[in-house]
């Protein structure tokens, strides 16, 4: 039996079908499973984000730990991991992974979502995911192929062109995931996921009584050319006060 798409009733895919004429496409309904007869949810059509074209996307950059001391046996493992894993976790987070645009990046993976999604909705369904699957992962998994992950979330307009997609939000997204304070996460005996979000992503995802649907803290994100206010996930799946400003506040940094 063909697998569901978009589970979970009046969930974050519903309301980006209803958006679906603001981004060119047209979900089509599929017919009932004769096995069970349970009607399926809208497929959506594939997006189209043409080259010369620019939009205002979500993105998540994903990086596997120590990826390079590893054999190239290990190493075509740990892909395989890595993009089933990104797979699932997006199709149960009901952002079907056909929907997203992504590109290799050999030790992790860019994911550019190029339709409307609540950051609010998508960030606390993301990092359950991807906490959950890469924990089974690692407990079915012999020690060579067992792998930690750094994932950065941001937002920002996102040029596509001949050759992939280019702009200052995907720049800041890959130092966010490279620094310090986020690879310094995995250090802690038994951490997994290092999940970072921008300081733009995060204030989209306050509600009004200033909490966030995530537990995050705030750091200092600091490479060679970025210093930018960032917020960790501390690793729990509750809702959290609006804390003081990392930095003092103040946009990221491209």
């Amino acid at each position: 039996m063909p697998k569901e798409e978009g589970r979970g009733a009046g969930g974050p895919l519903t309301a980006w079908q209803n958006r679906a004429s603001h981004i060119g496409r047209t979900p089509t309904v599929a017919t009932c499973c004769q096995e069970c007869a349970r009607p399926r949810r809208p497929v959506p059509a594939p997006v189209t984000f043409p080259a010369g074209s620019s939009r205002h996307c979500t993105i998540l950059v994903v990086d596997i730990k120590d990826f390079t001391g590893r054999d190239d046996r290990a190493q075509i493992a740990l892909r395989h991991s890595l993009f089933r894993l990104m797979s699932r976790s997006f199709d149960d987070a009901e952002l079907p992974w056909r929907l997203c645009l992504h590109e290799d990046r050999g030790d992790g993976v860019l994911v550019v979502v190029p339709v409307p999604v609540p950051v609010a909705v998508l960030a606390p369904a993301l990092v359950r995911r991807l906490g959950s699957g890469l924990a089974a992962h690692n407990r079915g998994a012999a020690g060579p192929v067992r792998f930690r992950l750094r994932a950065a979330l941001h937002t920002g307009v996102v040029h596509r062109d001949p050759y992939g997609m280019v702009g200052g939000p995907l720049n800041h997204t890959f130092r966010l995931v490279d620094a310090p304070a986020v690879r310094d996460v995995l250090t802690a005996p038994g951490a997994e996921l290092s999940f970072v979000v921008s300081d733009t992503a995060y204030r989209s995802m306050l509600r009004a009584d200033g909490t966030c649907p995530l537990p995050l803290r705030p750091v200092t994100a600091e490479t060679k050319r970025t210093r930018a206010p960032a917020w960790i996930w501390t690793g729990g799946s509750g809702p959290a006060s609006h804390a003081a400003d990392p930095a003092g506040g103040g946009a990221d940094g491209h």
